[in-house]
């Protein structure tokens, strides 16, 4: 297997270069999990793999009404996922999330006497369908006698409830987001597969997505250790080839891309680029300077010819976005962005708004 049949695969597998998906809800399903901590360029992420004509308010309105959710989970960081699949993969990630926290859940005083009182005191605020902003639950959370309810113990005290199945993100009250019982927002249906077929089941997710990769990319992706990542490929039906000393793992239920020739806007957390632990294959050397600098966010990036070639940025008006391109790869700009004509057309209907576009040397 050669990187040229790895992106070709890629580009294919996560609906980019060819076969669009037609709601969001598949395109969160056929990722197994799309990172989400930036809401707004996690909805972009959705919208690049299908067909032009989606909004941002019609993509989200599939998360405010609950048929996609959004929560902690897998490394755990944010991510979409949906009603059916949440609960068996919280089954797999969770305890491993729940060791991984464990220095923090002790330094900031979440400990098991904590964590029993703040589900009860949960569970009672949120009965009923309500839904509660973080301000929200740390007044209540300190009413109910946990004190210091906010910032770092607030974010653990949440992440444990969501981790065990307690919390869901709620729809978004004005910029603001909620939470709600997930056992309201998404009902449970059915029992949870046993672990071993929940991995295989993860590992056809991870790698009909992204593969070609290997158990170290599942393994980054999801959290878990290498050893399951390998048992759930193994067991998953999948193909497999060696490259350089690895084995890297694919399904063929989507054709490999005809050709990598095409340019595309993604954002920041998107699943082309941060779902491997190694991005070699898809960015320049150089590729670790691309997202150092400790900020909470990185910056969107943009592929030509299924590799990293730049950053983009965005400003919005009334009217218009205002995108930027800068390349600090030696690319050629002015040509990349003759090459993401099409790609920042879908943008700004996405958006609504008439696209202007500028390039940085």
């Amino acid at each position: 297997m050669k990187t040229a049949e790895i992106i070709r695969r890629r580009l294919a597998n996560q609906h980019l270069a060819s076969n669009p998906l037609t709601t969001p809800l598949e395109v969160v399903a056929a990722q197994g999990a799309v990172q989400s901590q930036d809401l707004y360029g996690a909805l972009w992420g959705l919208a690049a793999r299908l067909p032009a004509g989606w909004t941002e308010s019609e993509v989200e309105a599939w998360f405010a009404d609950g048929r996609i959710l959004r929560t902690h989970i897998l490394r755990p960081t944010w991510h979409f996922v949906t009603p059916a699949d949440l609960r068996w993969m919280l089954m797999l990630s969770a305890p491993r999330v729940h060791a991984l926290n464990g220095y923090m859940y002790r330094q900031q005083g979440v400990d098991v006497a904590a964590q029993k009182r703040a589900m009860k005191i949960l569970q009672r605020s949120l009965e009923g369908g309500r839904q509660l902003t973080r301000s929200e639950l740390a007044a209540a959370l300190e009413a109910g006698g946990i004190p210091e309810a906010k910032s770092q113990r607030l974010a653990y005290i949440v992440m444990f409830a969501e981790l065990e199945g307690l919390l869901i993100s709620g729809p978004r009250r004005g910029k603001q987001f909620t939470y709600m019982l997930l056992d309201e927002r998404a009902p449970a249906t059915g029992r949870l597969p046993a672990r071993q077929d929940a991995l295989a089941e993860l590992a056809r997710r991870y790698f009909g997505a992204r593969g070609p990769a290997t158990a170290q990319d599942f393994a980054w992706w999801s959290g878990l250790t290498q050893a399951d990542c390998r048992a759930g490929a193994q067991a998953a039906g999948l193909h497999s080839a060696a490259l350089d000393g690895k084995t890297y793992w694919w399904s063929d239920e989507v054709s490999p891309a005809k050709s990598a020739r095409g340019a595309w806007l993604l954002p920041n957390f998107d699943e082309y680029g941060l779902g491997f632990a190694d991005r070699s294959h898809t960015e320049p050397q150089d590729y670790k300077s691309f997202w150092a600098g400790g900020a909470l966010l990185l910056p969107h990036f943009y592929i030509i010819n299924g590799r990293t070639a730049g950053m983009w940025k965005r400003e919005l008006d009334k009217q218009q976005v205002h995108i930027t391109l800068q390349s600090p790869f030696g690319g050629d700009v002015a040509a990349d962005a003759k090459a993401l004509k099409a790609s920042i057309k879908h943008y700004g209907e996405f958006l609504g708004l008439k696209p202007v576009v500028s390039t940085l040397d």
